[in-house]
């Protein structure tokens, strides 16, 4: 009764959404960590209706909306939308209906891919996100819509130092917590100033839709920003070089044609790694504990890396 009540429910606020559309059919999909996801069979073509499950306030689909844009000018394939609604009344929480596209996961396709389309499909990722990142459009570190506003990368990265600290006090690491923030902190200091440039912040293959060997989309700006565009190598290093090593060289060469990455870069990728591993161990340690070992271990070989570095 439950699931009869939500199709009803969801399938009023696509016609909220999108009146005088024939709806033929409607079908749950597999929905995301951050949303639920319906596909809707129209006299218009196939649309996808798309219902945050943890965060309803509209502005953050606003966020995702205008970060989505502003992708799109910068060039990146991406999922058009086709209707916002900030507050459909049955569902009580806003919804988005997007074109939609037809395509897998790459995570979900990358083992049944033949070694060239993985090879391609990792050089176009890397030329997409230098594509990115050469949209510049900012002059603070802001997120897409100009809010949230921090003064420095260090202040950024003290903030998520704060947060994610605060939750491991009950986690060993060896050496201790304070070691950890005073060499990630002084690494970041050590970038300074940047220029911000759009970041998507979450890009790996659950990201990115692919079909026929290549990429087709790039998915969910939600958690974009101008940042630092090396602020991306830290989940970048994890969910994708480190998951699959295949894919680094590939990558770095289709972002080398967009971006030098020397010396200095590579100190700002180390950085954003050693930030990003702390940042998910608080995280991980919020909501799924039984990961917190694998992120201490990894802050534990940034670490040694960094003494390396001298």
């Amino acid at each position: 009764m439950a699931e009869e009540t939500d199709a009803r429910k969801v399938r009023a606020a696509f016609e909220e959404a999108c009146p005088g559309v024939r709806v033929d059919r409607m079908s749950p999909m597999a929905g995301g960590y951050t949303s639920a996801h319906w596909r809707f069979d129209t006299d218009e073509g196939p649309l996808l209706l798309k219902v945050p499950v943890r965060n309803s306030d509209p502005e953050h689909l606003r966020h995702l909306l205008v970060a989505t844009r502003l992708a799109a000018e910068a060039g990146l394939p991406v999922v058009r939308f086709r209707s916002f609604v900030p507050h459909a009344h049955e569902l009580g929480k806003p919804v988005l209906v997007l074109e939609f596209v037809d395509g897998e996961q790459a995570s979900a396709a990358w083992t049944s891919l033949r070694a060239a389309d993985r090879a391609r499909i990792s050089e176009e990722m890397g030329s997409l996100l230098g594509r990115l990142h050469a949209a510049t459009g900012a002059d603070r570190l802001t997120d897409a819509l100009g809010g949230r506003e921090v003064p420095s990368v260090a202040e950024e990265a003290r903030n998520g130092l704060d947060e994610a600290l605060g939750t491991l006090a009950d986690v060993r690491i060896d050496g201790g917590w304070s070691r950890v923030r005073e060499r990630v902190q002084k690494r970041v200091e050590d970038i300074g100033a940047v220029r911000p440039v759009l970041t998507h912040r979450d890009f790996y293959l659950d990201n990115v839709l692919v079909s026929g060997g290549s990429v087709r989309a790039v998915l969910d700006f939600e958690h974009a920003r101008f940042s630092d565009q090396y602020s991306e190598f830290g989940k970048i290093s994890e969910l994708l070089f480190d998951w699959y090593p295949e894919t680094r060289g590939p990558f770095l060469d289709g972002y080398r044609r967009w971006h030098e990455i020397d010396d200095g870069a590579w100190a700002r990728i180390h950085a954003h790694c050693g930030l990003y591993n702390v940042v998910m161990c608080g995280y991980f340690a919020r909501w799924e504990p039984e990961l917190v070992p694998e992120y201490t271990t990894r802050i534990e070989q940034w670490l040694r890396e960094d003494e390396r570095r001298g």
